[in-house]
């Protein structure tokens, strides 16, 4: 493990081996195309996650209304046979 000298303090410091562990699984390039974009362009990117998030929430509550439809024209369709 290396050791990096801090900018305020003229000793090493040690990176902390749990840190370490997290950093190997972070998709560093992401966080670089992020750092890329102005603050305008991340609040709409932002927004525009937001809208998509929004629109399968709705698409969910519109498949599930559906099918209880269907359970409920099922049952009763069953109810008029006996």
């Amino acid at each position: 493990m290396r050791s990096y000298r801090s900018p305020f303090l003229d000793v090493p410091i040690r990176p902390d081996p749990v840190i370490e562990l997290y950093k190997q699984d972070i998709d560093r390039s992401l966080l670089r195309a992020n750092l890329k974009l102005t603050p305008q362009e991340r609040l709409e990117a932002l927004m525009a996650f937001q809208q998509s998030l929004e629109e399968l929430r709705n698409a969910g509550e519109r498949a599930k209304a559906v099918a209880e439809l269907e359970a409920l024209m099922e049952e009763q369709q069953s109810d008029s046979r006996d």
